[in-house]
């Protein structure tokens, strides 16, 4: 998805001010506090069957996996976050120069997905998307971008 799909896609859900990448302060590009608002507004979707999700460091830290995971519901049926899942040790660019790093510490998460049969596997950074890609061999893409093509 292009930077102005995505741009488009933070504009439906009320996230984009004047200026891409600014948010008010405790709101997010993922949703409003505890994901209230946004998804009302938006067109009825064309849902997937099942998504595999993988929340991430951050998204942790920062309290945002309601959030993450009412969108995620927002585009699919069923939504999984693998037992085991765990920070990805993607870590910035750490993943590119060690994978090793990254398939020991997704190699439990990897287990549940490659068995799994999911019409989609998501994450909400792209260093993650690479590591889990790697380690499934599932193409992982951004959240939003499945939200956005659900929705359009």
């Amino acid at each position: 998805m292009a930077v102005g799909g995505l741009v488009a896609v933070l504009a439906r859900l009320g996230q984009v001010s004047g200026v891409p990448g600014r948010h008010e302060r405790g709101r997010s590009a993922l949703g409003h506090p505890a994901g209230a608002a946004p998804l009302p507004r938006l067109p009825a979707a064309r849902r997937l069957p099942s998504l595999a999700l993988h929340p991430t460091c951050s998204s942790a830290r920062l309290g945002l996996d309601p959030a993450i995971t009412r969108i995620a519901e927002a585009v699919a049926e069923r939504v999984v976050i693998p037992d085991g899942w765990q920070c990805c040790a993607f870590a910035g660019d750490r993943g590119l120069l060690h994978p090793e790093l990254t398939a020991s510490a997704t190699a439990s998460e990897a287990a549940v997905v490659t068995v799994g049969d999911f019409a989609a596997h998501a994450s909400v950074n792209r260093t993650c998307e690479l590591g889990l890609t790697r380690a499934t061999g599932k193409p992982y893409r951004h959240l939003l971008e499945l939200l956005d093509e659900v929705t359009a």
